[in-house]
């Protein structure tokens, strides 16, 4: 498909598909709370954006496949960009914790490829279209003074790239530092109950792992502003994990499994 075909022929963009309340709620609290909030979410909740996730992902990716331009119409978008980097660091959450670093890789790639997607101005477009059919017949050193309205959107493109690139980075790094994080389990003492108490954070049945002679274990985490190398800031945020809500353990079958192996009545 040609340059002209692309953006003569672009389709709206198919974000006018309403995405459900629901899905718009989850998303909304995303927004505020950072992809922490996937963790808190429902085992229903999670396999719902996953699902929607992995869709607005496909569809992005065969828009990539389709249309190989360095430029390229936003109106080609599965759905906004903000919407698209949140599917794809939805979906880098996982692999990042399953270290498939060849996924992760791949799904960074279309991150930043997320820039390349421009709103072209309509007088723009012709102009555009006749400087990249011509684009082969010059010298790359020359592209600034010969196609004056392809280098205009280029640099945008560039700059937005970078951008995302340190974004992704970014979010990557701070995957791997919360993972560092995630496994603590702690007993329910006074220290723990005035550290809680301090924090505003309220416990119940939902966040016990274990419990023996009274003693109850809570699972903790605690996620820390970034510092220097080899420093631990003092501003932190302090989650509990519900085994059954959070990392889908089913403690009462645990419990029964654990009562027939060792015939415990």
């Amino acid at each position: 498909m040609s340059f002209d075909q692309k953006y003569n022929g672009a389709e709206p963009c198919s974000t006018g598909e309403k995405i459900t309340s629901k899905i718009q709620n989850l998303l909304n609290e995303m927004k505020d709370k950072g992809i922490f909030a996937l963790a808190q979410m429902t085992e229903e909740n999670k396999v719902m954006m996953t699902k929607w996730a992995q869709e607005i992902s496909d569809r992005y990716v065969s828009v990539l496949e389709k249309h190989p331009a360095k430029i390229k119409n936003i109106a080609e978008l599965p759905a906004s960009k903000e919407e698209v980097k949140t599917a794809i660091k939805i979906l880098l959450t996982a692999h990042v914790i399953k270290k498939s670093d060849e996924m992760v890789d791949i799904l960074k790639n279309r991150y930043v490829s997320i820039g390349a997607f421009q709103d072209i101005d309509p007088d723009d477009k012709e102009k555009i279209i006749e400087e990249v059919n011509n684009i082969d017949q010059q010298l790359e050193s020359a592209y600034e003074s010969v196609f004056p309205n392809y280098h205009k959107y280029a640099e945008v493109i560039i700059s937005e790239q970078n951008a995302l690139l340190e974004d992704v980075n970014n979010f990557i790094n701070d995957l791997k530092e919360l993972k560092k994080t995630l496994n603590s389990f702690e007993m329910l003492n006074k220290q723990l109950i005035r550290e809680m108490k301090r924090k505003k954070i309220d416990h119940g049945k939902e966040h016990i792992f274990a419990e023996h002679n009274g003693i109850r274990v809570l699972g903790t985490l605690r996620t820390y502003s970034p510092t220097g190398a080899g420093k631990r800031s003092r501003n932190y945020r302090l989650d509990l994990v519900s085994p059954e809500k959070d990392v889908n353990i089913d403690l009462d079958r645990i419990a029964k499994r654990a009562r027939e192996r060792y015939q415990i009545i």
